[in-house]
């Protein structure tokens, strides 16, 4: 929920529905860009630079898709992301099954086989 907030509120500055000391406060510099196959994320100079609002801002923005970001209405961006980030932790969440691990359905199996074999 922490990066759905911080991308509400750069929702608002990118769209300048902010405050006006808030225009340019994300301005898009891009010569610290780091574009790979997997997405581009920002280089902080420090680390403190690292944890700020401001470059957490810019690199889930960068993150979101580009069609979340070109969205005019706040309130369809807003469920939009929320969706997104929700849809995310249900992925996350899920359990992976693979055939070497025992989930309850093999432990079921062992008992019904259990109880059908005659004394």
């Amino acid at each position: 929920m922490y990066n759905y907030e911080i991308l509400r509120l750069a929702y608002d500055i990118y769209n300048v529905q902010c405050p006006p000391y808030f225009y340019n406060y994300l301005s898009d510099n891009t010569d610290n860009i780091l574009c790979t196959r997997n997405g581009s994320y920002l280089q902080p100079s420090s680390i403190v630079i690292s944890k700020s609002f401001q470059f957490n801002a810019k690199q889930l923005w960068l993150n979101l898709p580009e069609d979340l970001r070109m969205l005019d209405s706040r309130n369809v961006f807003k469920l939009r992301v929320f969706d997104l980030y929700l849809e995310k932790q249900r992925s996350e969440s899920i359990p992976i099954h693979d055939e070497d691990s025992c989930d309850f359905s093999c432990i079921e199996s062992a008992i019904i086989n259990a109880m059908s074999c005659p004394i």
